[in-house]
């Protein structure tokens, strides 16, 4: 009877190590793989190709960035995925999450907390998702009439993390 509970227990322990480890690894830091070019279509960005860029790691965050598109004023999507290890840097990102180029609007359905904003061709996201705070930046020749294939795009990151 004794070693059927061990064996439980170590079972139980054995479980929630695999399920930690496996919400942990959500993520691999490849801001290109979060998206497909054909979802990336959906959005006035050119080429389709993602580049990835430097990761950064600090001692109380780590940044990882894709870029799709041109570079500086070419029509782009910048995204960076940025993984706080520290409550406090977390805590003060989240207060600036709605610090965005334009007026910021409220977003549900997106991460726990999201806001956008667009104007001048400059259309931006920033939502949040457990320890990540995700942050969409795109530049287009026109002004976009909808912010929906971008929220759509926003959802697609957030469910990979």
């Amino acid at each position: 009877m004794y070693r059927s509970r061990l064996a439980i227990v170590v079972a139980t322990v054995v479980a929630a190590c695999v399920v930690v480890s496996s919400a942990d690894a959500a993520f691999s830091g490849n801001v290109c793989g979060l998206l497909s070019a054909k979802q990336v279509a959906s959005v006035p960005v050119t080429p389709l190709k993602c580049s990835p860029m430097q990761t950064i790691k600090g001692p109380a965050s780590t940044a990882y960035y894709g870029n799709w598109g041109g570079a500086a004023q070419a029509p782009h999507m910048l995204i960076s995925v940025v993984l706080y290890q520290s409550a406090t840097f977390f805590s003060a990102a989240k207060s600036h999450l709605n610090v965005l180029p334009g007026p910021a609007k409220k977003v549900a359905g997106i991460g726990s907390a999201a806001y956008e904003s667009s104007g001048g061709g400059l259309t931006v996201i920033n939502f949040i998702v457990g320890k990540y705070i995700v942050d969409i930046n795109m530049r287009t020749n026109q002004p976009l009439k909808s912010l929906a294939a971008l929220n759509a795009l926003s959802m697609s990151v957030a469910s990979k993390l």
